[in-house]
């Protein structure tokens, strides 16, 4: 089963969770929208990042009783929307 959920706050995205793995849900996998975005995707593996930071809280939410999964696709964390990193001749790295 798939559900699309909306954007959430670190805050709802935790009571949210905490709901699904009551419910019996196996996993959820996050997809990022970082407050910032850059050409090299820097958000995707900061550690303070936004989805970085959500893993860590769900994890102190629901333990081990679901499986975290995240998105590892760079397009949501570039500037230019692709899934890698462009070089100056435009190429994708």
């Amino acid at each position: 089963m798939t559900i699309a959920l909306d954007q959430h706050t670190q805050e709802s995205l935790r009571k949210e969770v905490r709901g699904l793995a009551d419910l019996g849900v196996p996993a959820v996998v996050l997809f990022g929208v970082p407050a910032t975005k850059d050409a090299r995707g820097s958000g995707a593996d900061a550690a303070d990042g936004v989805v970085q930071t959500a893993l860590r809280s769900l994890r102190d939410e629901v333990g081990d009783t679901l499986v975290l999964m995240a998105d590892d696709c760079l397009d949501e964390y570039t500037d230019h929307g692709h899934c890698g990193i462009v070089t100056a001749d435009g190429d994708v790295d």
